[in-house]
């Protein structure tokens, strides 16, 4: 699991900390990250979660219409509504653990016994408005599942994309730190006078681009396979 602490260490060391003046404190390069590099990084590799119609706690019927409010149980943003499954009982361990590839297996399953007459799948419309209204077309599903994709904590970013997420923090650390430098060519400190590197935002910007064309081709936009949609 990667912290803050993690994040700090990784843009610094990068830097040349201690040896290189830095002209951000740490509260400023995290500021920005869970502002906005946070968002990019989801956007491009979101975090999965699951929600059962009936849940009551976190999915609000809005009074006299065909519409409802979702909400993340752990308060986070909602970014996209992917899919409302109903027509079947889903089971709850998948919702209950936010096992998404379990769910996945067994909408599978549930896919190959539709195709061999087991099973009768009523679709049902639907329009998401961000950030968490689902209005339903036609009739308002009583049993059913929510699959939706949240913003991610430093605590979500699954181990194997934590490399992406240090490096997309580092893009954005130059970045900010090249917007300062543009402006001088010069920094005077006790050790003597450190000349700006003037490339400084162009490197940061290569390596943000980088990062995330990798992420793109890696991650698909909907990796979520929909199984019972036409």
């Amino acid at each position: 699991m990667i912290t803050e602490s993690d994040v700090l260490f990784y843009i610094k060391s990068k830097l040349g900390y201690p040896y290189t003046k830095i002209e951000l404190l740490d509260e400023d390069f995290l500021n920005y990250i869970n502002k906005f590099t946070m968002k990019t990084f989801s956007v491009l590799a979101p975090d999965e979660a699951l929600l059962r119609v009936n849940d009551f706690d976190n999915v609000v019927r809005l009074e006299g219409n065909m519409s409802c409010e979702i909400f993340d149980p752990t308060g986070r943003e909602i970014l996209r509504l992917v899919k409302v499954y109903t027509g079947t009982t889903m089971p709850a361990h998948y919702v209950v653990s936010n096992d998404v590839d379990g769910l996945m297996n067994y909408l599978m399953g549930l896919k190959m016994s539709k195709m061999s007459g087991q099973w009768n799948i009523h679709e049902i419309s639907y329009t998401f408005k961000h950030p968490n209204i689902i209005h339903f077309h036609g009739r308002y599903p009583t049993e059913g599942v929510i699959h939706y994709q949240r913003m991610h904590t430093f605590e979500s970013i699954p181990v194997i994309l934590d490399e992406y997420f240090l490096d997309l923090c580092l893009a954005d650390a130059m970045i900010l730190l090249g917007a300062i430098r543009d402006n001088v060519r010069s920094i005077d400190t006790q050790v003597g006078t450190i000349e700006i590197n003037s490339d400084f935002r162009d490197r940061g910007e290569t390596l943000r681009r980088e990062v995330t064309e990798t992420l793109r081709e890696r991650i698909p936009l909907q990796r979520f396979i929909d199984v019972i949609g036409n």
